[in-house]
């Protein structure tokens, strides 16, 4: 064998040996995913850093996918009328309730006052107490029927003593048989990206 015969071998055995002591690598294998890369609610923040599931599509997020809301202040009134010498609240005014225990749940931090009102039929001291008993009928529909904690409820009861109505007639006295809730919460609205179909208000 020559020279360049002896050479050539001892590349083949040297390369051969390298070779030898390499990883081989398995590109068939499956790749497992350390991290969930997935965004669900589909407002550009991946599920591995999301903090606020289930946000409203195209509202202004933070880097945790939490929305960011504009709070304004806004007054809230209710008033419920009853029958003649009567406290059970009518059917038809649940609805109305529900709306209020709603907000109430939004706003943890509210309290109300619900104030019962009666017309100028009967004793003031009769009047007292059928008043008192109409705003702690209200109460308790939203104690016992809509989950609201009784801490956050006071009522009062004012008679006759707060009418609205001075006249002395079926109609005034319907007007005056009330209970009135007033209060005001800071309403939060959604702030919503801006895009090219977003409509700027002309000044």
């Amino acid at each position: 064998m020559n020279n360049m015969n002896c050479l050539l071998a001892f590349f083949v055995v040297l390369l051969v040996t390298a070779c030898a002591d390499r990883q081989i690598v398995d590109f068939d294998s499956a790749v497992v995913q350390t991290n969930n890369l997935n965004d669900f609610d589909f407002d550009g923040v991946i599920d591995e850093r999301e903090n606020c599931n289930n946000t409203v599509l195209g509202a202004l997020i933070d880097n945790n996918g939490c929305q960011s809301y504009q709070k304004f202040t806004e007054p809230y009134s209710l008033v419920l009328h009853f029958e003649h010498d009567s406290y059970i609240v009518p059917a038809q005014d649940y609805v109305s309730i529900q709306k209020l225990a709603d907000i109430l749940k939004q706003q943890s931090d509210v309290k109300i006052l619900i104030e019962g009102h009666s017309s100028q039929v009967g004793t003031q001291a009769y009047n007292q107490k059928l008043s008192l008993n109409r705003a702690n009928e209200v109460a308790d529909i939203l104690i016992e029927r809509f989950n609201i904690a009784e801490q956050r409820i006071s009522t009062i009861g004012y008679g006759s003593q707060s009418i609205i109505n001075l006249g002395d007639n079926d109609e005034a006295h319907q007007s005056n048989r009330r209970t009135s809730i007033a209060f005001t919460y800071a309403k939060k609205i959604e702030e919503m990206k801006w895009t090219i179909y977003s409509v700027n208000e002309l000044k």
